[in-house]
């Protein structure tokens, strides 16, 4: 019998039919024609394990010719893993079919393909008769599935919210792990069934928590960021934040709900803490004496209280619409900017400056300014009215500044004419001692007077450092030049007064605060400065009596303006006693200038 092409083995003899008890069987041409044809792959095999007939269907499927199908075992062709169970069901000692076996086999292109084969086989003939389906689409849907399932379970079971799901009468269906254990359950499975009322919940939470799965359910609408508390199983008290959405079946309608929350206890708490901190802090701020800012990083006023409203006549309203720099009498808007600047890269500062009311006024000011980062980059500021501090300093000042002089005019009237008296009548006494011959008592006599006359001397000079500044119109200038010429005696340094000769000043306490002013200055200069040359000018500006202080030292540090030296400090309060400004700054040459401007209510006159 000659066997038919592409066929390991006649077709012919595998495939004839049986015997036929009668009933009509098929010809050989109309079963190899349905052998042929069949969209399922067919095929007989030996239990030498290879393939003995195959249809077409395996070709189209895998990809091999029937020569190498033929030629190659078919143990070859399946996957790796599943081998082992194939050698089984292929070699196993039973007549009875197999159904449903399941493996891989590979391609020609390096796939596998899923097939379920029946087999039947007939083991006295050596052979096995199977038909093989793909089934990879639907084993791939199977494994998206699966792997879909397995994604939800992970994040159902590590996501940190608590998740659940109802039906529309608000029974549970299913839960997550997180929300059984709120409930004090284990399992989740535990829930089916259960309603709300069934839990450690107050019954006012149950029913607000039906009304909420109510709402969702009938408006098929979400319901989302609900703040609500709830009683646990271990009786804490909790916040969450809860979210609500309704349930569809695959023709639309809602037939239940889910729920998701965040446990938000921290946040709440310390919201709640936050709030008293706030109120506590505001009735801190209400009722203090001292005023208060709080700024925004453009220098404008986001909170104030009213101590600072009656102290600058603007009303709380009005000052909220209003910056630093509108009420600022001594800085302009870039040097606000400077500062604050420099607030925020110190982390705090205290100085002083000068603020404007509403009616024009100018009062002095204490500014203990901070910046906060944490708290969302904002500057806060206490301000201390220094109106009534100036002014007991400048009582106090003012009244050491009379003792001085008072004491210097004692000094001077009393104890100078005495020793004046004195020296005068030493005098006497020694020419008539030498008149009468009595030179060596005459000598003696002559060295008391050099002794009275150098007591009377440091007298003066006691008097003069007491009470420099004379009552004279140009008291002032004459002062600052015979400072001058002493700086340069004991200083060793050149130290010249430029400024103009005959300057009245109008009032001796001007002139003594002035006067100390430039001694101070001077006397700085020297001590830290290490200066060469010291220049004293006074003169009339724009703006008032300008003195200037210059000297070419080793320059200051840009920040010794706002220093803490009581040098320093006496000066800017010297200065604001009379109601002027005091700049210190660097020289553009060399140096330091200070300048101090008295306002013209001080007049000046040639």
């Amino acid at each position: 019998m000659t066997e038919e092409p592409g066929y390991k083995a006649s077709p012919r003899r595998i495939l004839a039919p049986a015997a036929g008890r009668g009933e009509q069987t098929p010809s050989y041409a109309a079963l190899k024609t349905f052998f042929d044809i069949s969209p399922d792959m067919l095929c007989v095999a030996g239990l030498d394990g290879y393939f003995r007939v195959v249809n077409p269907a395996f070709e189209n499927l895998l990809g091999y010719t029937r020569q190498v199908l033929f030629e190659t075992p078919f143990i070859d062709f399946v996957h790796p893993e599943d081998k082992a169970a194939t050698v089984a069901a292929t070699t196993a000692d039973t007549r009875e079919p197999v159904t449903r076996f399941e493996n891989r086999y590979r391609c020609r292109d390096g796939s596998y393909k899923w097939l379920a084969w029946t087999a039947v086989p007939a083991s006295q003939e050596g052979l096995i008769y199977a038909i093989a389906r793909d089934i990879t689409e639907a084993k791939g849907s199977d494994w998206e599935k699966e792997k879909q399932r397995d994604l939800f379970e992970t994040v159902l079971a590590n996501v940190p919210a608590s998740i659940f799901w109802k039906d529309r009468n608000s029974v549970y269906l299913g839960a997550n792990k997180r929300f059984a254990q709120d409930t004090g359950l284990q399992n989740p499975d535990e829930l089916l069934g259960k309603t709300d009322y069934d839990m450690a919940w107050t019954p006012e939470e149950a029913d607000f928590y039906r009304r909420c799965d109510r709402e969702v359910m009938d408006s098929g609408q979400p319901l989302l960021n609900i703040e609500e508390s709830q009683r646990q199983a271990d009786g804490k008290e909790v916040y969450l934040l809860t979210n609500k959405v309704p349930l569809r079946d695959e023709s639309g309608d809602v037939y239940g709900m889910l729920g998701i929350y965040m446990d938000i206890t921290k946040r709440k708490r310390a919201e709640m803490a936050l709030r008293e901190s706030e109120e506590r802090y505001r009735a801190v701020v209400e009722t203090a004496a001292d005023g208060f800012w709080m700024l925004d990083g453009e220098g404008r006023i986001l909170a104030t209280n009213n101590a600072y409203a009656r102290r600058s006549g603007y009303s709380p309203e009005q000052l909220l619409s209003m910056g630093v720099a509108d009420v600022e009498a001594d800085e302009d808007a870039a040097t606000v900017r400077r500062r604050m600047d420099q607030i925020r890269h110190l982390g705090s500062e205290t100085f002083a400056t000068h603020h404007r009311t509403r009616n024009g006024t100018v009062w002095p000011v204490e500014v203990h300014a901070s910046y906060w980062e944490s708290a969302g980059e904002y500057y806060f500021a206490f301000l201390h009215d220094m109106s009534e501090r100036m002014a007991l300093e400048r009582a106090i000042i003012e009244a050491s500044t009379a003792e001085q002089e008072r004491i210097g005019r004692d000094i001077h009237d009393g104890l100078g004419q005495t020793l004046t008296g004195l020296s005068m009548l030493a005098k006497v006494q020694e020419v008539h001692l030498r008149q009468a011959g009595e030179e060596q008592t005459a000598d003696a006599v002559g060295v008391l007077q050099k002794h009275i006359r150098a007591a009377l001397d440091q007298a003066r000079a006691m008097a003069r450092g007491l009470r420099p500044v004379d009552v004279a119109p140009d008291g002032l200038a004459y002062a600052l030049a015979n400072l001058a010429s002493q700086v340069t005696t004991t200083g060793g340094v050149d130290c010249r007064y430029l400024g103009l000769p005959h300057l009245a000043v109008e009032g001796e306490v001007v002139a003594m605060h002035l006067f100390r002013i430039a001694q101070e200055a001077a006397q700085n200069a020297l001590k830290h400065a290490q200066a060469t040359r010291i220049e004293f000018d006074l003169r009339r500006a724009p703006e008032g009596l300008l003195l200037t202080v210059r000297d070419d030292g080793r320059g200051m540090d840009p920040d010794a303006e706002h220093g803490d030296g009581m040098g320093l400090k006496i000066m800017r309060y010297r200065a604001n006693i009379l109601g002027g400004r005091l700049a210190i700054g660097p020289d553009p040459h060399r140096g330091t200038i200070v300048r101090c401007v008295v306002p013209l209510r001080h007049s000046c006159a040639p």
